[in-house]
This record gives structure tokens, C-alpha cells and sequence, in this order.
């Protein structure tokens, strides 16, 4: 119910990781001893809340470990520990501190420089390709196809996920791997990279236990939008669909994947790379998925500073609602006689959402609201028979007669057909024996058992008929 204007405040819903601008570089350590990379990090305060608890690290962008503790915490936890297994080349290792909404802080960096071969037992092919997108968290794959603009007056700018932070722009994240030759970073060798449309995995769309799959479903290229372009130095689109490049220093390849202006939310990518080493040697890999986001901003109230959710069904052509008897405002307003409300619908879940699945119309409670307690659903007295359209007809048995005259638009009446109920709201009453409901029964039978009550109110629970001054259309 709509009496004024509302400020709407807003909530940051799946928030991302956000830099904070505090001095707190210079706590990433590392070194090499053989193949083996030892390193360490944090053990200084960084946040002046003492919420950043837990400190993590990675080696080439890839997370080792993380550790730490609930807030509040002095300092972030002192890690340490060592990777081994490492590619002939360098490697920089990283790390942060997050609290327990991924709030980041960059604790700094170190760069070392592996010279000793991995052992045989490390299992190194004779030739690969590795991605550093490969990882499964959803911080790494995750692309905003929007995000808040920077500067905007009143509206805070969030961060971006971690891979797309690189670049800090919408729709578009780095993608990079490296050509690796006997466990060493290979340079100057021809790669081809390719970009695919995997099946969504989206319950919605895969399906699952209790989800019907939807026509077509989940299947290789349903991606609304168009394929991204992948950009960069040095990389050249053949128009086939593939783009060449050669991988450089340390055996790097490093390219943008540009998201189409086409792109929705759910779209999913992955980067197919194949490299041409000496010899002939070819070598394959895939990265991680890749999928497009949108960051969805919830009100921390109702857009209308009064109302509440109606507590049954209410078809058209009925001039009653049903609403929990509570206040429907913080400052303890109810519902009362010529008050103006706009009702709302959308689809059911599970419905087509189209232009016209989604209407309001703004009404006036015509009459003081009646207060109530709902009890469970009662047998009616003698038998109904359906058709298989909207009228019901009363059977008077022996000794029970049916009077659909002590009823009301708006009550709920559930048939029984084989232990199957079907409810179905009043719309008319004809007669003692004589009803019309909203929608046409699935049944056509005769003798049926029938209750009169809503189960969609809880026994016990105090409720309010609000009578709208015209039939709801």
C-alpha cells in the first residue's frame, strides 16, 4: 500500500571481493631451495575493525592455503608453508587477508626464480599447457557484465571478482597460460586459441531432483548472447572462430576475453588452447568456466512502506483478500476501511514470464477489516458433482443437505477425486446447490467428498478479509 514516496535503501546481495585501500603490501615472503618454493605471509595488522581474519596465498595466481580465525582478530594470522612441483621459470607468489564477507586486502607480492628441473615423481608430461584460469572458485570465473560506476554521488563502487579485478572493467577478463616443455617454461611456441559454449549447469536449465528441464535444456552452445573476442598483444583473429599466438617469456600467454555487448547474465565460456611444440608435439587444455554475472542490489524494505504479502490465493472476479493480521508498517499501522491499495502480480514459479504475466491495479478496502482465526478445512455436508468446467453441483444425501448459500465468494472449497484433492476458490453462489469456481476441475465425476476451508492459512493463526470496493480483474 502506497501512502507517500520511499527512500530505497539497498543491499549489496553475493558481494565480491573489494580492495581496501590500507597500507598493508610487505607481508608476502618466498624463496627457493631446489624446485621447492617456501613462502609466508601476514602477521600485521591490516584492518582497523580487526575483521580481516584469514590470509591466503597463492603461487602464479593458483591458492595454496588459508588460514585464520573468526573476528576479532589484532593482527592477520602468520602463514607459512612451501609448494613444490614447480615449472623451470618464474613464479610470483601472492596473498591477501578477507573477512567473512571476502572483503580483500593485498598483503603484497614476491618473485622468485625455480632453476632446479621437478623430479620424475611430480608426473610432468613431455609437453602441456596450463591455465592459470583454472581454478573452481567462483571468485576466478565469475565475469560482471556491470558494475557500479566509480564517483558515481550516492551510490558506493564495488570491486570486481579477482580475475576480473586485473583489468578493473566491465565484461571482460584476463585469460593466461603458459607452454610448458619437460617441466620447463617454454617460450615462442604457436598457440591457437578457441573460444566454447559448454551446457549451462544451472539447475533452471540442467534440471535436477524436483526441476523439470526445460525445451531445449542444457546443451552445448545456448548461451543467449554471441561468443566473446579474445584481444591482446599479439594476438591475431584467423575469422574461423580461433585466434593465433605465440607464448613469450617465462612461456605466457596472456589474452582479454571481451564479452559481447549481447552477453546475459548465466552465459558460460570456456578457452580451448592448443600448442605446437618442436617436433611436431601437439598439446591441448581447456580453462575453467568462465560464467557472466550481474550484481543484484535488494531493498532492505518494501518499496511501498506499507503493505504485506497476501496470505491465500485471489483470483479474479472476488472482491475479498486475506492478509496476516499484523502491523504492516514499522510503526504499527494496520489495514483499515478506505485505505488504498495496489495489489501486484507476477507468474508463479514455474510459469512463463511474459509482457502481460506481470500487472497491478490499485483498489480501496470498501469496509472495516474483519479479523478472523483460520481453523483447518472441514467435510462438507452430502456430495458434489463436477464436469470438468468451473460449476459445482451439491448432492443432498439422506440426511446431509448441502447449503453452498451459507458460503462466500472468496471461501475455498477442496474436491476429492481418488485421494487427489483439487481446491478451487469460490467466484459465485447460484444457489443452495449451485456454485461457480475460478478455474475449471480436472475431475468429472459425481458423489465426490468435498471440505470447505483454505489450507493455505494455518490453523491458529489470526488473519484479516479486507473487501475491496470492486471484483479484483
Amino acid at each position: 500500500m502506497n501512502r507517500g514516496p520511499s527512500p530505497c535503501a539497498i543491499l549489496l546481495c553475493g558481494v565480491v571481493a573489494t580492495a581496501l585501500a590500507l597500507p598493508a603490501a610487505g607481508q608476502v615472503s618466498a624463496y627457493v631451495s631446489g624446485n621447492v618454493i617456501y613462502w609466508s605471509a601476514g602477521g600485521a595488522r591490516v584492518s582497523p575493525d580487526q575483521s580481516h581474519c584469514v590470509t591466503t596465498v597463492l603461487v602464479d595466481e593458483v591458492p595454496q592455503m588459508s588460514n585464520g580465525n573468526a573476528p576479532p582478530c589484532y593482527n592477520t594470522p602468520s602463514i607459512s608453508s612451501r609448494t613444490g612441483c614447480n615449472w623451470v621459470g618464474t613464479h610470483v607468489v601472492s596473498g591477501y587477508a578477507s573477512n567473512p564477507d571476502d572483503n580483500r586486502i593485498d598483503l603484497g607480492s614476491a618473485t622468485v626464480t625455480v632453476s632446479d628441473p621437478p623430479p620424475a615423481s611430480c608426473g610432468f608430461a613431455d609437453a602441456e599447457v596450463r591455465f592459470e584460469n583454472a581454478s573452481s572458485g567462483i571468485d576466478d570465473t565469475r565475469i560482471l557484465l556491470s558494475n557500479v560506476p566509480p564517483g558515481l554521488s550516492g551510490v558506493p563502487s564495488y570491486g570486481y571478482p579477482r580475475f576480473q579485478s586485473f583489468l578493473g572493467r566491465d565484461a571482460a577478463i584476463p585469460v593466461g597460460l603458459r607452454t610448458i616443455k619437460n617441466g620447463v617454461a617454454t617460450p615462442g611456441v604457436p598457440v591457437v586459441l578457441k573460444v566454447l559454449d559448454p551446457p549451462d549447469r544451472s539447475p533452471y536449465v540442467a534440471g535436477g531432483p524436483g526441476i523439470v528441464q526445460p525445451v531445449p535444456g542444457s546443451r552445448a552452445g545456448d548461451n543467449v548472447g554471441a561468443l566473446p573476442k579474445l584481444t591482446g598483444s599479439g594476438v591475431t583473429d584467423n575469422g574461423n572462430g580461433t585466434y593465433s599466438v605465440t607464448s613469450g617469456a617465462n612461456g605466457y600467454v596472456g589474452v582479454v576475453m571481451e564479452l559481447d555487448a549481447s552477453a546475459r547474465a548465466g552465459d558460460n565460456y570456456k578457452v580451448e588452447a592448443t600448442a605446437t611444440f618442436d617436433g611436431g608435439l601437439v598439446k591441448s587444455a581447456t580453462s575453467a568456466e568462465m560464467i557472466a554475472w550481474k550484481r543484484l542490489f535488494v531493498e532492505k524494505r518494501q518499496m511501498f512502506r506499507r503493505g504485506a504479502p497476501l496470505a491465500t490465493d485471489a483470483p479474479a472476479g472476488i472482491t475479498r483478500i486475506i492478509v496476516r493480521d499484523t502491523p504492516i508498517s514499522s510503526t504499527g499501522e494496520r489495514f483499515a476501511r478506505n485505505d488504498n491499495v495496489m495489489l501486484l502480480h507476477a507468474p508463479p514459479y514455474g510459469q512463463a514470464k511474459g509482457p502481460g504475466s506481470y500487472y497491478s491495479g490499485l483498489y480501496r478496502i470498501g469496509l472495516r477489516p474483519q479479523r478472523f482465526t483460520a481453523v483447518a478445512p472441514v467435510v462438507g455436508p452430502g456430495t458434489v458433482t463436477t464436469n470438468g468446467t468451473t460449476l459445482i453441483v451439491g448432492v443432498d444425501g439422506a440426511r446431509d443437505r448441502v447449503r453452498f448459500d451459507r458460503l462466500t465468494p472468496g471461501d475455498v472449497i477442496n474436491i476429492y477425486t481418488g485421494g487427489v484433492r483439487e481446491s478451487r476458490v469460490v467466484t459465485t453462489i447460484t444457489d443452495r446447490t449451485h456454485l461457480t469456481v475460478d478455474k475449471p476441475t480436472i475431475s468429472s465425476a459425481t458423489g465426490l467428498t468435498y471440505e470447505i476451508g483454505d489450507y493455505n492459512l494455518i490453523p491458529g493463526t489470526r488473519y484479516l478479509r479486507l473487501t475491496l470496493d470492486r471484483p479484483l480483474t
